[in-house]
């Protein structure tokens, strides 16, 4: 006799129960489905029999849920539960899922296995839970202490806010296991005693107590107990809310202050209704209006203290700013009692009550009348240069901006720089540099129409602002001008000399639209003019430009080049024709840049020169030149000398002998060891100073050469005057010198003015047999050049010494 799950349960359990149940065979199709299944689902029980288990499920958990249930059928297991943990889940009739939790058991009917899962819908549950977690969240979430007690005093619950008020540790374990244990003893007694029995009376209780918090230090709060009852059992606990009393009381505290601060204050502050009438004016408003506070309530700042403003006008603004959130700071001129003008520099704010509505206005002030005078004649001297009374590099600039926002065209710069100006102030001092400086404002402004602007930037640089329509040949008209108008002579400290002038001209708007641009391309044509020899001027132009920007980024390399080892020695060796040796090596300086590979020194070398980089530039070849030198001799190739170049810029550094001598003795080198190679540009000018840092070089024991001789003015006079003891000649004469008679020639004059001199001589640039040959039938002792070694590391160096010896075969 077939046997139905009803007949197995009983038809009432499994219709009134409120878990769904559904009846699967080993097949996972559905045999039965009772009513609370129907609800669970939506799916009525005569349209689910017979159907697949799968229409319960999501669609992408059916694989896994037939593998468990198959799983489960082979195990031997009897029941299994199916948990929340588990991510169990149905699917209702519209789609939508729900979570679950179900317990399977397997059971025989009719002599076949069947199975019984019984769900439950867990999303009411988990409703409840997150509805328990906010709550948990909250009371973790308050400032105020939270703490649940039961009638015994004992502590069941201590939210976050409440431990750190005891000073307990939040995740550790804590002492405060009993009210009496948070509270200082005499109120303990209170709370136990008297404040939990009203609670429980009367269902509430509230007053003023205190707490321990750490280090048992007593914190003041107001504390509310609450009675509950548990709904299940009846039995009773206590909520207790309190909240930390010392911001209360510190801001009572905080606010008496202000009271004193207030009476204290040496600015203005004062307190007007939002008709402005005033309701209170603190001691520093009495001093500063001479108004009595008893003389100041109720009336208007404006008719208090006499004031010309628009009273109607004024708070019109004042609205204004306040509607849009900002307080009103203005500066006003009032006059005080006895009609005194005062500037005061007040600032107005709204003050709101609990609602947002504006109550009152509360202003402070502060008497600027006497900074407001020092600023204007701060703001003359900020404008004006102090020494020539002309505008200075503000007062050009913002004339500049307004000029040039106008928008019209035709207008011209000129840049002006006084030449010589160094020396003069060098030889007659720094009062007669200012005569000058003064005398050259008056001369340019007589030259200037009324729309034009003279400046001075600072030191002996000027600028005329052509403020009016103006093209290329009229702005150089007004160089003209201006040069011939500074050859008029100046009466200077008892002197009468004229003054030489470079000029740099911009034109607007061809040239630049902006001030900086215009002010650097003036500077740049200036400079281009001094360049050329000065008196005289220079228009800008592209190129011009160019050159100042191609300068400026080889500038900027060279100086990461010093900074990261980029300048580096190379060395070409210097062969004796005579013993057929190496006897020396040339130091050359290279440069390397990460942007420009190796930099030519016909590129580096004059911008180093013209940027005083060359004495940075020539400390660090000749440290790598010393350096190398002791390297060689130590390795048992012991050269005679090593040759640095020297540049006519380096001897006026009155320190120059003295960093030679530190580097000599910091390598161990006898003077003799080193040989300072300078050009003929050194012997020039009437500067007696490079030729006198000369002697004392040689006087140390060093050598010095004449380099690239026959390539400047090679005077007889001049090499009277030069304390050398080499020459060396220019590769101009050497190249071809076996075949040219021009050369020849050139060369045999050269060697016998040398000879007569009692120099020894060193031919550059060697780079055949055929010219070395012939020049070791003449009087030149040692040659350098390709022929003999190209230029190379000092680590090269040395292993060609080592390969070749010091014994060259030419």
């Amino acid at each position: 006799m077939a046997v139905s799950l009803e007949q197995l349960i009983g038809p009432p359990i499994l219709r009134e129960t409120p878990h769904a149940v559904v009846l699967i065979d080993a097949a996972q199709t559905i045999r039965y489905f009772n009513p609370a299944a129907e609800e669970m689902f939506g799916h009525p029980a005569a349209a689910m029999v017979g159907e697949p288990l799968d229409r319960l499920l999501p669609e992408e958990a059916r694989t896994a849920h037939r593998e468990m249930v198959a799983g489960f059928a082979s195990s031997g297991e009897t029941t299994r539960r199916m948990s929340e943990q588990m991510g169990i889940q149905g699917r209702r009739r519209d789609g939508s899922l729900f979570p679950a939790e179900a317990s399977i058991a397997r059971i025989d009917l009719n002599g076949e296995t069947h199975f019984v899962a019984i769900l439950t819908d867990l999303t009411k549950r988990q409703r409840l839970q997150e509805q328990h977690r906010r709550l948990a969240e909250i009371l973790e979430a308050t400032p105020d202490f939270v703490a649940i007690a039961d009638t015994d005093g004992e502590i069941l619950y201590l939210n976050r806010s409440a431990l750190r008020l005891l000073g307990a540790p939040e995740d550790g374990p804590t002492r405060h296991r009993n009210l009496a244990n948070i509270h200082p003893r005499r109120v303990a007694r209170k709370v136990l005693r008297e404040a939990l029995d009203a609670a429980d009376r009367t269902g509430s209780w509230e007053g003023e107590t205190a707490l321990l918090g750490a280090e048992n230090r007593e914190v003041p709060v107001r504390q509310t107990i609450l009675a509950h009852r548990d709904r299940n059992d009846g039995g009773r606990y206590f909520s207790i809310i309190a909240r930390d009393l010392r911001p209360s009381l510190e801001a009572q505290e905080e606010l008496h202050k202000l009271s004193r601060a207030l009476d204290q204050a040496a600015d203005m502050v004062w307190i007007t209704d939002t008709a402005g009438r005033l309701e209170y004016v603190n001691p520093a408003f009495e001093r500063t209006t001479g108004f009595s506070a008893a003389e100041a309530r109720g009336r208007r700042m404006g008719q208090l203290l006499r004031s010309d403003r628009d009273e109607q006008a004024f708070y019109a603004r004042l609205r204004e700013q306040l509607r849009r959130d900002r307080p009103h700071r203005e500066v006003l001129v009032y006059r005080a009692r006895h009609g005194r003008e005062i500037h005061i520099d007040e600032t107005l704010s709204p003050v709101h009550n609990e609602a947002g509505a504006v109550t009152h206005y509360i202003g402070t002030g502060r008497d600027v009348t006497e900074r407001l005078a020092l600023e204007e004649r701060l703001r003359r001297l900020a404008y004006f240069d102090p020494l020539t009374s002309l505008p200075n590099r503000a007062h050009l600039e913002e004339r500049l901006s307004q000029a040039l926002t106008v928008g019209e065209e035709g207008k011209a710069l000129i840049l002006l720089d006084l030449d010589g100006f160094k020396y003069l102030n060098d030889t007659l001092g720094h009062s007669a540099g200012d005569d000058l400086l003064r005398l050259v404002a008056r001369r340019l402004e007589d030259q200037t129409e009324d729309s034009d602007l003279v400046a001075r930037l600072g030191g002996d640089e000027f600028v005329l602002f052509l403020d009016r329509p103006v093209d290329a040949e009229e702005a150089g008209r007004m160089a003209e001008t201006v040069l011939g108008a500074l050859r008029r002579p100046f009466q200077v400290a008892g002197h009468s000399f004229p003054a030489g002038a470079s000029l740099g001209i911009t034109l607007f708007p061809q040239d630049g639209r902006e001030i900086s641009s215009l002010l650097q391309h003036a500077d740049t044509a200036m400079f281009e003019a001094k360049k050329e020899g000065g008196s005289q001027y220079r228009f800008f132009s592209l190129s011009l430009s160019r050159a100042a920007a191609e300068r400026f980024y080889a500038e900027k390399s060279l100086r990461c080049a010093l900074d990261d080892g980029g300048v580096q020695a190379h060395f070409q060796p210097i062969f004796d024709l005579a013993e057929g040796r190496v006897v020396g090596a040339e130091a050359l300086a290279r440069c390397w840049c990460p942007d420009a590979g190796w930099v030519s020194p016909a590129r580096f070398i004059p911008v180093a020169e013209e940027t005083g980089l060359i004495h940075e530039v020539g400390a660090q070849v000749l440290e790598q030149a010393c350096a190398a030198f002791r390297a060689w001799w130590d390795a048992g190739f012991p050269l005679e000398r090593v040759a640095v170049n020297l540049s006519p810029v380096q001897l006026h550094a009155d320190s120059l002998p003295a960093r030679i001598e530190g580097v000599l003795a910091r390598h161990g080198l006898a003077p003799q060891h080193l040989e300072l190679e300078v050009t003929e540009e050194t012997l020039l000018g009437d500067d007696p100073a490079p030729l006198q840092q000369l002697a004392t070089l040689q006087g140390m024991g060093i050598a010095i050469a004449l380099d690239d001789f026959g390539t400047g003015f090679s005077s007889p006079a001049y090499l009277k005057r030069f304390p050398a003891s080499r020459m060396k000649i220019d590769r101009n004469f050497i190249s071809g010198i076996d075949s040219d008679p021009d050369n020849q020639t050139i060369l045999r004059s050269l060697l016998v003015l040398a000879d007569g001199f009692g120099y020894r001589v060193t031919a550059e640039g060697v780079e055949t047999h055929a010219e070395a040959d012939y020049l070791a039938g003449l009087f030149c002792q040692e040659v350098q050049g390709f022929l003999f070694g190209h230029p190379q590391s000092s680590a090269d160096f040395l292993e060609t010494l080592r390969r070749l010896g010091t014994t060259v075969e030419h």
